[in-house]
């Protein structure tokens, strides 16, 4: 047992170290609080909420459903999650939680709007030299 938490307190100062040279903080590696999390009904309820302000002394999160918010809204869970960031991070932070909308970000959905785009583009191209053919053949 003893090995298994030489590993573990390894493994968590690692983690330390990799949060704290990267920006982002909390805000970035929220995803990694929320796998931390148990048990998973409220690890699910953790993951609908998005860290949206980030301080010294608190962090911030939104949800868009009061489900959500009051599952995690209690004494005892806030206290698992600031367990977990202080764990991670080796910050003591205070986690507020508020209902509010909450836009889920779309890597792929941005990826396909540049697809779309990217050959409008073009098409707007090839009718602008449709129209110079229509108007020479046609004249104006």
């Amino acid at each position: 047992a003893s090995a298994e938490n030489d590993t573990e307190a390894e493994t968590a100062a690692s983690l330390k170290q990799e949060f704290e040279l990267e920006d982002g903080g909390v805000i970035k590696h929220w995803p990694r609080v929320v796998e931390h999390m148990q048990p998973p009904s409220l690890s699910r309820s953790l993951a609908t909420g998005k860290v949206t302000n980030e301080s010294d002394a608190s962090v911030t999160v939104t949800f868009n459903s009061r489900f959500h918010l009051e599952k995690v809204n209690t004494v005892e869970h806030r206290s698992k999650v600031e367990k977990i960031i202080e764990h991670l991070f080796g910050k003591k932070l205070k986690v507020i939680c508020e209902l509010g909308a909450v836009i889920p970000e779309a890597p792929e959905a941005k990826k396909e709007a540049k697809k779309i785009a990217e050959p409008a583009a073009e098409n707007g191209e090839k009718s602008k030299s449709l129209a110079k053919k229509a108007l020479e053949m046609f004249g104006e």
